[in-house]
């Protein structure tokens, strides 16, 4: 395999080919995030920059993409975003307001199909300080979202990212991954992505009926979902763990 790595800019042809390739790799309530999906357009409009294809010299095949945002952060942790929503807010309000960011701040890395399950998840990684540095910027934090933590959806995060395997690295191994790769743990943000609907909307995206109120464990989901019958609604909030990579 021959990986390169383009922007959304550079190559906006093989940008296109990434389209659809997200299918199966969310639970379908997640298709249905609201301030993701208004943001998503701008992200390839205003930040193309910011993304970029992993590219498959060898099959001419793009297997993977990876979306990130620029905001400006002094770098204490009272001055994070909140997550991975007001991160993406932030970054429209920035730009709209003429800010000069210093920072790039990672929301989504996904591979394609074919391409899950190839350690695909280290070149994401790797990736993360360069472009940054590659992009004049000094800062590289992600609001990570735990790949196993939705197996253990009633075990709090602060607790979940406290476990290890049997050679003492991370339990999850997203984590794992950036961990080895030098990251350092800043702190877990609570609301990070947040999700409401209606009980029927829940009914269809999860495919489970929801006959009284309480809190239900979903597929795919990596927190309880907060069902409230006499109101209407269904909340959704999960929480991810705030990282960051130096950048030389």
């Amino acid at each position: 395999m021959s990986l390169q790595r383009f922007s959304y800019e550079e190559r906006p042809d093989l940008a296109e080919r990434m389209e659809g390739a997200d299918q199966g790799a969310f639970p379908e309530f997640l298709l249905h995030d609201d301030i993701w999906n208004e943001a998503w357009p701008r992200l390839i409009t205003d930040f193309a920059p910011f993304q970029y294809v992993l590219y498959d010299a060898d099959r001419d095949a793009v297997i993977g993409a990876a979306n990130a945002v620029p905001v400006r952060w002094d770098g204490t942790l009272g001055d994070l975003p909140a997550g991975t929503h007001d991160a993406l807010q932030r970054a429209l309000a920035d730009h709209d307001a003429g800010a000069e960011p210093n920072t790039v701040c990672g929301v989504q890395a996904i591979a394609t199909p074919e391409a899950r399950g190839t350690g695909l998840s280290q070149a994401f990684v790797e990736a993360a300080p360069l472009r940054a540095q590659e992009l004049g910027m000094e800062h590289s934090i992600t609001p990570l979202r735990l790949l196993l933590k939705e197996r253990y959806p009633i075990t709090p995060i602060a607790e979940y990212i406290q476990w290890k395997g049997t050679d003492g690295s991370p339990f999850d191994p997203w984590l794992r991954v950036w961990e080895r790769a030098g990251a350092e743990r800043l702190e877990v943000c609570h609301d990070s992505l947040v999700i409401e609907g209606s009980v029927s909307e829940w009914e269809d995206w999860t495919g489970i009926d929801f006959p009284v109120s309480g809190s239900y464990v979903i597929t795919g989901g990596q927190v309880l979902l907060e069902i409230d019958r006499d109101r209407d609604r269904g909340r959704y909030s999960e929480p991810h763990l705030w990282i960051k990579l130096r950048v030389d």
